[in-house]
C-alpha cells in the first residue's frame, strides 16, 4: 500500500499541468482571475482527495467487519 501511495503522489503532481491545459481548451473564453483561481482549485481539490480517499478505503476495510466479508 505504502508503494501504491508514493506513486500516487507523483502522477499527482504530473498530471496537474495536462488537466489545467485541457480545462484551459474548454473555458478558453472565460477570462479573469476567479476563473484561475476556479480552474486551479478544482483540479488541486479532485487530485488530492482521490489519493486521500485510496488510504481511507484501506483503513475503512480493515476497521469495518462488514468489509471484510468474503462472498
Amino acid at each position: 500500500m505504502f508503494i501504491t501511495q508514493f506513486v500516487a503522489y507523483f502522477l499527482l503532481f504530473g498530471a496537474i499541468p495536462m488537466l489545467f491545459q485541457s480545462l484551459q481548451v474548454l473555458l478558453g473564453d472565460k477570462k479573469g482571475e476567479d476563473w484561475e483561481y476556479f480552474k486551479g482549485t478544482a483540479l488541486l481539490r479532485g487530485f488530492g482527495l482521490s489519493t486521500i480517499w485510496s488510504t481511507i478505503y484501506y483503513i475503512v476495510k480493515k476497521e469495518i467487519p462488514s468489509f471484510n466479508r468474503s462472498n
